[in-house]
């Protein structure tokens, strides 16, 4: 549900009382590791749905700070507070829309959009391609002419959710996680 999210918690080994380190809230947490001085921890984990993991330092005193804001996936991370340096497992994502006439295949294919993170359902609406990327902060809907040219956001912030889009020659449905 839209209430569900993950956070850090500290328990006390002595008396076994556990606390919320900080109020931010994850959708969901990837992985938790300390910085070796025991003075903050790294987290990779997304904050909305459909979002990759990405690294946040957590202090101490409950402040948190983005460290990563991309469209790769991070996890797996380590932090040494000596040399001042994190390492971490940086997977990247990234897809292209092609086309290929299927009564002249020998004209090769047509590349219409590439680097556009990872792309979804697609369907035609007039004479533009419409399809589903994800990348940055969320899904959105984008178009493309058929014919090439510049791809175009059709939403904003509009979390088009992965499981469908469907379209007439004028409009276009689709389902939307909004509360993610």
């Amino acid at each position: 549900g839209a209430d569900r999210f993950s956070t850090v918690i500290l328990v006390d080994s002595e008396t076994s009382a556990g606390n919320a380190l900080t109020k931010f809230r994850w959708r969901y947490v990837d992985s938790i590791t300390w910085i070796t001085d025991s003075s903050s921890l790294i987290v990779s984990g997304s904050e909305r749905r459909g979002e990759m993991s990405q690294l946040f330092i957590v202090l101490m005193d409950g402040a948190v700070r983005r460290l990563t804001e991309d469209v790769n996936n991070y996890a797996l991370a380590s932090g040494n507070a000596s040399t001042r340096s994190l390492v971490s497992i940086q997977t990247t994502r990234s897809g292209s829309l092609w086309s290929r006439s299927l009564t002249q295949p020998s004209n090769g294919a047509s590349e219409f959009t590439s680097g556009s993170g990872t792309l979804g359902p697609l369907a035609v609406v007039g004479d533009d391609l419409v399809f589903r990327a994800s990348g940055i902060g969320g899904s959105d809907l984008w178009s493309v002419p058929r014919g090439g040219g510049e791809k175009r956001p059709l939403t904003q912030d509009a979390w088009v959710d992965p499981r469908g889009l469907c379209s007439t020659p004028e409009s276009i449905v689709f389902p939307s996680d909004k509360a993610g």
